[in-house]
């Protein structure tokens, strides 16, 4: 072996090992606590957990063999673990993206989010992804690949990634799997994170008092209304008013000071519990006036909050990309300009380890950072967790 395909492997096995010791925790994690199984986005996180599980443990294995070329003259064993390289990485692709929208739902369409995305239907949804998937992942298997053009004549036939795969299936991957993904994740995180800025200057108008002559924002006018609206007992939406809902209401201060710092409630009459689902008034209205300095402070905690975990989206939306997209600029130029661009081997190499290293970040970005799983993974693996407050 030359310096090169050992560094690779060695790379490749590095990322395994924090792949799968990662992923194995927070799957551990999310299945011994009922708190998280009740909130949609730990669904997707562990549907995405396992997803990033399989590409430590089936992806990257096999895609050591693949460069090594085994297995040799075995011609449908090859395709199918070429297959199977694909269906947890494109898993994983389709699960963020669910997470993306979950999260758009939850800030920008905060009772929608409460009364209808259940982890029933969530679950539901996961069983959907991991079906379009494999069918996705398994095309190659079921034809589309390069197997006819293969020299029988040879002793020995190697199984080469760039030798059986039909780039003409990579192609449909990248642009009808990958590329819109991308996009969508990129749209709903920045309407994300520029909603955030909107309640920031929503929030900033209110804390200057309703009599202020300065023109509030137009969000926040909008805002307002539909608080006024929703105390008065009108139906928010349509949606929300299909039968489902059976009430709606919002208590606390906001009928009188105007806005403040109630909750919306809604309670579904057909349910045997008659379950109450509460989300903060302030994803509808915005802040209350702070009236006291504590009030101010704790304003002033949320929207630093906010603002947090505004930063980390951005900052996953781009690892994402960064991780992604090499790999899939090599298979477009493979593509398109065969014969013509000669990408050094180290390049491809690299690009692929990077490509696998997006399921170790993931761990970190998606999941650690999130406070609610930082109590549960305390509970039960405390020296993972430091000792500061959670």
């Amino acid at each position: 072996m030359d310096g090169f395909l050992v560094s690779f492997i060695l790379f490749e096995v590095l990322v395994a090992i924090v792949i799968v010791i990662g992923n194995c925790i927070v799957c551990y994690v999310i299945w011994k606590s009922p708190e998280l199984q009740r909130k949609v986005m730990f669904i997707f996180i562990f549907s995405l957990s396992v997803a990033d599980l399989l590409v430590g443990l089936v992806a990257i294995p096999c895609s050591i063999l693949t460069k090594l070329g085994l297995p040799h003259n075995q011609e449908l064993l090859c395709i199918s673990m070429l297959s199977f390289i694909m269906i947890p990485t494109q898993n994983s692709i389709f699960n963020m993206s669910a997470i993306a929208i979950e999260r758009f739902a939850a800030v920008k369409f905060p009772i929608y989010h409460v009364t209808r995305l259940t982890p029933q239907r969530a679950r539901y949804v996961t069983v959907i992804i991991w079906i379009i998937s494999t069918i996705v992942g398994c095309m190659p298997m079921l034809g589309w690949n390069r197997l006819s053009e293969a020299d029988t004549s040879l002793d020995v036939r190697p199984c080469l990634f760039m030798q059986v795969m039909s780039f003409d299936y990579m192609a449909f991957n990248f642009f009808v799997c990958i590329l819109p993904p991308i996009i969508i994740n990129v749209i709903l995180y920045y309407v994300i994170f520029t909603s955030f800025a909107h309640h920031h200057a929503c929030s900033s108008w209110l804390a200057c008092g309703r009599e202020s002559t300065t023109h509030p924002p137009t969000t926040c006018e909008a805002s307002v209304d539909d608080a006024t609206k929703v105390t008065n007992g009108a139906k928010p939406n349509k949606e929300d008013s299909s039968g489902e809902v059976g009430i709606v209401q919002v208590v606390g201060d906001i009928k009188k000071n105007g806005v403040g710092n109630g909750a919306i409630i809604a309670s579904t009459p057909n349910t045997p519990s008659q379950e109450k689902k509460v989300v903060s008034a302030s994803a509808v209205v915005g802040h209350h006036p702070p009236q006291t300095q504590q009030h101010e402070q704790e304003s002033l905690r949320k929207r630093r909050k906010e603002m947090k975990t505004a930063g980390v989206i951005l900052f996953l939306v781009l690892s994402f990309i960064l991780c992604w997209m090499p790999i899939h600029i090599c298979n477009m130029i493979f593509k398109f300009g065969e014969g013509k661009i000669d990408i050094p081997t180290v390049i491809i190499d690299s690009a692929v380890v990077t490509s696998h290293s997006s399921s170790a970040f993931n761990f970190f970005l998606y999941s650690w950072r999130l406070r609610s799983f930082k109590i549960q993974l305390h509970k039960r693996f405390p020296f993972l967790v430091n000792n500061r407050p959670l």
